[in-house]
Formats: structure tokens, C-alpha cells, sequence
């Protein structure tokens, strides 16, 4: 279900905007709906990001390690993700691909401005019984 939601709001926010909308009689801006998206982006990221963890962190408690390499990580994500949200799993949701397993993060998202590496990122950290 939670992927299902994550999904819908990533095909939502794909949708471009321009000028004003009216919604029942009230203008809103260009930068109003901008915000809404991004509070939507930003929402299924945490979501899609919180589901990764369980999924990774499975694995760590499995081996008393995270995967090695990309492949180990995808094979791992393939045999215990839902089929269907493994699509959209590679990508936030502003469609920028997340970060997996960096010194800091086990998963991170690049936020609104799509870079990596700057003050809007978010991620799922480390939990503190697991060290990388």
C-alpha cells in the first residue's frame, strides 16, 4: 500500500504546471504549487527511503554487514522488495536517483534542487548499532 501511494505521487508530480491555477475561486501561484509539489516529492521520498532502510537493514542483520557492491544491493532489494515499487526505488521523488550506502547515509535523496551534496539533501541514516 505505502508503495502504491509513494508511485501514485511520483506519477502525479511528473504533471508540469504553468501560471496560476484556479482551484473553487482562488488563485494559486506558480510558487504555491511548486510548494505543494515538492512537500508531496519530498513525502514519498521519506516514505520509499523508510521502506529501502527495512529492506537493507534486513540484510545487515542477516550478515552483520551492508551489500558491497550495486549488484549485491539490487539482487538483495529484488528477492525482499515489493515487484512492482522496485521501479520507482532507483529515483526520488523529483525522478533524481537516491544515493545508496555513502559514509553517511544508507539511502539519500537529492531534494528539490536535484544535486547531490547540497543543503536540501535528506536521507535515512545509519542506525546507531549498525557501523558501516
Amino acid at each position: 500500500m505505502i508503495e502504491t501511494v509513494a508511485l501514485l505521487m511520483k506519477k502525479a508530480m511528473g504533471v508540469g504546471m504553468m501560471g496560476t491555477v484556479t482551484i473553487t475561486g482562488i488563485d494559486v501561484s506558480q510558487d504555491a504549487l511548486k510548494a505543494v509539489k515538492d512537500f508531496l516529492a519530498a513525502s514519498a521520498s521519506r516514505i520509499e527511503m523508510n521502506e529501502c532502510h527495512k529492506v537493507i537493514f534486513s540484510f545487515y542483520l542477516r550478515d552483520n554487514r551492508y551489500p558491497q557492491t550495486a549488484q549485491e544491493l539490487w539482487s538483495w532489494f529484488e528477492e525482499n522488495y515489493n515487484k512492482e515499487a522496485l521501479v520507482t526505488v532507483k529515483t526520488d521523488g523529483w525522478f533524481t536517483q537516491y544515493h545508496f550506502l555513502t559514509d553517511d547515509y544508507e539511502i539519500q535523496c537529492a531534494g528539490p534542487d536535484k544535486k547531490h551534496d547540497t543543503r536540501d539533501d535528506f536521507g535515512e541514516s545509519y542506525p546507531s548499532l549498525a557501523k558501516r
